[in-house]
């Protein structure tokens, strides 16, 4: 409880040594410490702790977990194969959002936009992220009318949102494709008044 406490606290170094002192509740106790090198930054070992539960198994419940949270590590460290293997064995057993979304984008930024489309296709709309990256990717298969309908209602829906200047650049190069010239300059106007810094 005092390591479960100092992690829920931010006080991860102090986690590290309560988890290590814990001399039951295996499976649980390489989570905690999992997590707390996570947080850390300390990822290798993160991975490697995270192995342990998952090849133990001792509790499929913590396995289940560990597979997400090895393949989330793995996709920020920008290992797309050891990611997408956890987040594939994950999927098998479990239905998450979250990890269709990361598998899809994995493959998306792979330009694997017909399997990334695959995971995609369930996730709810009103999700920011979500809507954004089915709109891109249908842009990406050449479905212009499906990607130009969902941009929009990105717009509507996330206008706040961190991906607006790429949305408004897809947009524009949606209207651009469709030889309608005027709204294409129209959104690229307002993609460099509203967004001077973008890199779009």
């Amino acid at each position: 409880e005092k390591a479960t406490a100092a992690f829920s606290e931010g006080r991860y170094e102090s986690a590290l040594e309560l988890y290590r002192q814990v001399e039951d509740f295996r499976g649980y106790v390489q989570m905690g410490l999992a997590l707390s090198y996570s947080r850390l930054g300390r990822y290798q070992e993160s991975l490697a702790t995270l192995d342990t539960v998952i090849t133990q198994r001792s509790d499929e419940m913590l396995a289940r977990r560990a597979l997400y949270e090895a393949g989330s590590t793995s996709a920020m460290l920008k290992h797309s194969d050891e990611a997408k293997y956890y987040l594939g064995e994950y999927l098998k057993v479990v239905s998450d959002d979250d990890a269709e979304f990361l598998m899809g984008r994995l493959l998306s930024d792979e330009m694997k936009f017909d399997s990334a489309s695959i995971f995609f296709r369930k996730l709810p709309d009103s999700v920011d992220a979500f809507l954004f990256y089915k709109g891109r990717t249908d842009y990406f298969r050449g479905l212009w009318a499906s990607s130009e309908e969902r941009l929009l209602r990105h717009r509507e829906i996330f206008p706040k949102s961190s991906y607006a200047d790429r949305t408004l650049y897809i947009i524009a190069s949606i209207n651009f494709k469709h030889e309608e010239y005027q709204n294409a300059i129209s959104f690229w106007q307002e993609l460099v008044d509203t967004f001077p810094e973008s890199s779009y």
